[in-house]
């Protein structure tokens, strides 16, 4: 997915079950809620730009199985590598990697966090769309 967006209540809302997806190079600005990842699986959310959002981003998983093409996938697993984010831009400069706040089943109570270990310094060059 490569779409700037601007000015949304959910900017990027991949919910359901979603595997091995891109989201990469866009303007997420001026949103409630930037990224919320939902049953998303082996996802890469790298080089993005979350600037002015009320929360820039989360994820959850809920208890779920699903048979698809033969295979069983099942949402109590190892969550700690489902989700690769990486050299976003957030809001301002880091120099310690960014927590990204989760929930995990049951019913997300359980609070959860990944890192954007390499957060960029400075935002993406991404041009805007009118």
């Amino acid at each position: 997915m490569e779409i700037p967006l601007i000015d949304n209540t959910f900017a990027i809302n991949p919910a359901g079950f979603s595997i091995n997806d891109v989201i990469s190079l866009n303007n997420i600005s001026g949103s409630l809620f930037g990224i919320y990842a939902l049953n998303c699986f082996n996802y890469k959310i790298t080089r993005n730009n979350f600037i002015g959002n009320l929360i820039n981003a989360g994820f959850g998983y809920y208890l779920f199985e699903l048979f698809v093409f033969g295979f069983k996938y099942n949402s109590i697993r190892d969550v700690r590598s489902t989700i690769k984010w990486d050299g976003n831009y957030w809001n301002r400069p880091r120099i310690f990697p960014k927590p990204i706040l989760g929930e995990l089943p049951p019913y997300g109570i359980i609070r959860w966090f990944q890192f954007d270990l390499h957060p960029a310094k400075e935002p993406y060059d991404i041009p805007k769309v009118k």
